[in-house]
């Protein structure tokens, strides 16, 4: 195994590590985490890593200098126990409006334009790493 691949091996391990703790509803996010437990205090600043710093030949981003641009319109994540500021529409209605399946996890959508002007709409499963982005919009 080379090094970037066995890099890559340990975020993808350190990245279930953390969907399990976020499974558990005890994953906070926080730069100081007040839990005591050891491990858990562990897990939280192993999520902060992960969400919020990449580094070059990390395998999540393009190291090509022509990648194409995403032309941003917005975007909005949807969660069935909180929904975006300004939505009137409940979760499930949302989603069937989007012809989304309604899932425990939500859904974060990005609305965007093709080269030719259309609008496209991308559904990610991902919401935790549309969040950091957001979050850390530059």
């Amino acid at each position: 195994m080379s090094e970037s691949e066995y890099l890559r091996e340990v975020e993808a391990r350190s990245r279930a590590v953390v969907d399990a703790a976020a499974g558990e509803e005890w994953l906070t996010y926080d730069e100081e985490v007040e839990e005591t437990h050891v491990l858990r205090r562990a897990v939280n600043e192993l999520a902060l890593t992960l969400r919020h710093y990449h580094y070059q030949g990390d395998g999540c981003l393009d190291e090509e200098d022509d990648r194409p641009r995403m032309r941003l319109a917005g975007v909005v994540l949807l969660r069935p126990v909180a929904m975006s500021f300004g939505m009137d529409d409940d979760y499930e209605t949302a989603c069937q409006r989007l012809n989304l399946d309604p899932r425990p996890e939500g859904w974060a959508v990005w609305n965007t334009w093709s080269k030719q002007g259309q609008p496209v709409m991308l559904v990610m499963t991902d919401l935790d790493g549309s969040e950091g982005l957001l979050i850390n919009w530059a």
